[in-house]
């Protein structure tokens, strides 16, 4: 089974070489790479504390993300045509729900599942594009119980990647706009929130946020701005909202659930030539997932965890192949303790590990 992160279908990863094939297409959009780890610190390697194969067979994919409870959710499905669904997982892996936008007649041929986020009272919120840039926000009750269905109107066409739920139902959604029939404006970021009838209530501008040709042309699916649709949007345990952007070094933006930019951190890599590629927040403390292509079989893939207030580094951590390189959570209760979707088997499979 192999691990999707293109919204597209067109990069699968094999579990031999997670990662790897995505991220060697992305480097050429970037011009230089930020390298060093923190000085006098060395890497710790996770130990397996369990693994579980999931109940159901089927194509995991990310973002895979936990509640407070420590379910698992992630795309999951078939993977052929663009099928995906939110599934919600146990940590013993049986499949408790799912969430299927497939069941809506005008979505189920022309929509595309971007991001799902998780409401405080467990009940996920689809991210769906359709053709001409269009955008729905689906909302889902905890039990996969179809609730709302609303089309984003912000007055210009969008390319939206990222979701979070915020609380009194209204969501925070990330990405670049399409541009007009000249492309102007064609990969500017756009950054805003939105009450739970898909309307606008405040643009968010992040400074010095990344720019279209700072990514030097679109990618393979037409995205104008790699940089923020190959970034992650994920909401912290403070309610605050954390943005990072794709590049050789992780940028974070810290916004307040109002839209008040909080502060800018740069974390930088521990690894040469690695890109931020996955981020989660747990307690004052971020984790990183970086990860930079490489001869077939050799993995650079690593997860700095860094302070959330200050960007420094606290702790380097190498995965190992069973682990999967998909970080899926991550949570910080005195020990750090991550969760990846990887195999068992060629079966998809959840694993559980820590800090030792």
């Amino acid at each position: 089974m192999g691990l999707l992160r293109n919204r597209r279908l067109s990069f699968f990863i094999e579990r031999g070489e997670p990662l790897k094939s995505v991220i060697v297409l992305l480097l050429a959009f970037f011009a230089s790479a930020a390298s060093g780890s923190a000085p006098g610190r060395g890497v710790v390697n996770l130990t397996v504390a369990e693994s579980h194969r999931l109940s159901t067979a089927g194509q995991e994919a990310l973002p895979a993300k936990c509640d407070s409870a420590g379910n698992i959710y992630s795309r999951f499905g078939p993977g052929v045509g663009g099928l995906f669904q939110v599934s919600k997982f146990a940590p013993d892996g049986s499949q408790k729900s799912s969430y299927r936008y497939q069941s809506i007649p005008d979505l189920r041929e022309a929509a595309f599942l971007e991001d799902f986020a998780i409401g405080e009272g467990g009940e996920v919120y689809e991210l769906l594009s359709v053709w001409k840039n269009r955008t729905f926000l689906l909302a889902f009750k905890s039990d996969g119980e179809i609730g709302e269905k609303a089309e984003i109107e912000a007055g210009r066409s969008l390319n939206l990647s990222h979701i979070v739920a915020l609380a009194g139902g209204r969501i925070f959604v990330s990405g670049s706009m399409a541009g007009d029939d000249l492309g102007r404006n064609a990969g500017k970021p756009l950054n805003a929130i939105l009450d739970s009838n898909g309307n606008l209530i405040r643009e968010v501008t992040l400074k010095d946020d990344a720019r279209p040709n700072e990514a030097k042309t679109a990618d393979s699916n037409g995205d104008a701005n790699p940089a923020v649709h190959w970034g992650r949007t994920v909401g912290g345990d403070d309610g605050n909202i954390y943005v990072m952007r794709l590049g050789p070094q992780a940028v974070v933006y810290v916004v307040s659930p109002g839209g008040s930019l909080i502060r800018k951190l740069k974390i930088a890599s521990p690894v040469a030539k690695a890109q931020a590629v996955e981020l989660k927040e747990s307690r004052g403390r971020l984790a990183i997932e970086f990860s930079v292509p490489d001869s077939k079989g050799v993995s650079d893939t690593r997860i700095r965890v860094a302070d959330a207030y200050t960007g420094q580094s606290i702790a380097d951590y190498a995965i190992t192949p069973e682990m999967g390189e998909a970080l899926a959570c991550y949570r910080n209760d005195g020990t750090d303790r991550f969760t990846f979707l990887s195999s068992i088997d060629k079966w998809p499979a959840i694993v559980q590990a820590s800090a030792p």
